[in-house]
């Protein structure tokens, strides 16, 4: 097959489309090794083969290149509801990538990889340290046809914003072993057969849309970072937190307020007994007092009769003529006596 030595890129989507169609399962640079491709290597698979569309030769580096945000983006909000947005140049859109979600977003370059070609792809280092992740590590087989769609995970508490025609990942090319049966396979060295097919790409698997990826992931149910579901219930156990706080505070305040009748009760009834008991010790005491004083009053009315019956007594014995004559004779007697 003759290969048409093109000075340039193609021009539009239909070109880059016929060149694939002559180079698909043909190696038009048999004498490249099989390996990582350099970024000259690169350059020449595109320019013959039409590999990428559209293609950039200032996004090149040394082994790999650069492939921006553009095309569709899809993405779920806390809520389960589906969002999409359309990335183009004409309208300088942008994406924001919310805090703690996932989203779904397509870059610029349609594929057509041959059947010798296969790539990878990593995020940014850029956007490694904002602390975002890629879903990679899956390899895109040779004979891919279509755009990919590349799931974008913030798991920080930032918001970030991509720009149409921002750079998003690095791709890498590597160029398979030679494909049995074609030109350019070696013979094998010890006469061996060999009996190992090549397995083509499927036809039902290529220019798919992200509907067919996603409903197979997850089929009628949204895709979602979990997190901010953690966070909603985080949230609402908090909520319950706080209102059972609260229900038992108001129970401790009217346990309180219970406690404090009752102490104030039982401090009354104390109160009460003491005010009692001092008032019966007081009627006691002027019980004793009242009898005291009777007891008192009654010595005082019998000594007053006392002295004056002994009143009585010595007047009645002063007007009595015994009493005097007596007299008389002990005053004469002490008279004798002193003489």
């Amino acid at each position: 097959m003759a290969f048409q030595d093109y000075p340039e890129l193609a021009t539009n989507d239909s070109d880059a489309e016929a060149r694939f169609g002559l180079a698909k399962t043909t190696d038009p640079f048999p004498e490249i090794a099989n390996a990582l491709l350099n970024s000259a290597d690169v350059y020449d698979y595109v320019r013959i083969t039409g590999m990428l569309y559209p293609f950039h030769k200032d996004k090149l580096k040394s082994g790999s290149y650069e492939a921006a945000i553009r095309g569709r983006c899809l993405w779920w909000d806390e809520n389960g509801e589906r969002h999409e947005k359309l990335l183009s140049d004409e309208n300088q859109d942008e994406f924001p990538l919310k805090a703690n979600s996932i989203a779904f977003v397509q870059v610029e370059p349609f594929f057509r990889l041959p059947d010798y070609i296969a790539l990878r792809f990593n995020l940014k280092i850029t956007h490694v340290h904002r602390g975002i992740l890629l879903g990679t590590g899956p390899l895109i087989d040779p004979g891919f046809v279509g755009r990919l769609l590349i799931p974008l995970h913030n798991l920080t508490t930032n918001e970030y914003t991509f720009k149409c025609g921002e750079g998003l990942i690095w791709i890498e090319f590597t160029k398979t072993s030679p494909l049995p049966g074609h030109s350019g396979a070696a013979t094998n060295a010890f006469g061996l057969t060999r009996h190992g097919k090549y397995v083509s790409f499927p036809e039902s698997k290529k220019n798919l849309q992200p509907e067919y990826y996603l409903v197979k992931a997850s089929p009628h149910r949204s895709i979602r970072s979990s997190i901010p579901e953690v966070i909603r219930r985080s949230e609402e156990d908090a909520r319950e937190a706080r209102a059972l706080a609260r229900r038992a505070q108001a129970h401790v305040q009217t346990l309180q307020l219970a406690g404090g009748v009752v102490l104030l009760l039982t401090l009354g009834g104390l109160g009460y007994a003491t005010w009692t008991l001092i008032q019966d010790a007081w009627k006691a005491v002027a019980d004793v007092q009242q009898h005291l004083h009777s007891h008192v009053e009654q010595e005082k009315d019998r000594t007053r009769i006392l002295e004056e019956i002994l009143s009585r007594y010595q007047s009645t014995l002063q007007s009595s003529p015994e009493g005097h004559t007596s007299k008389q004779k002990r005053l004469q007697k002490d008279g004798k006596a002193q003489r």
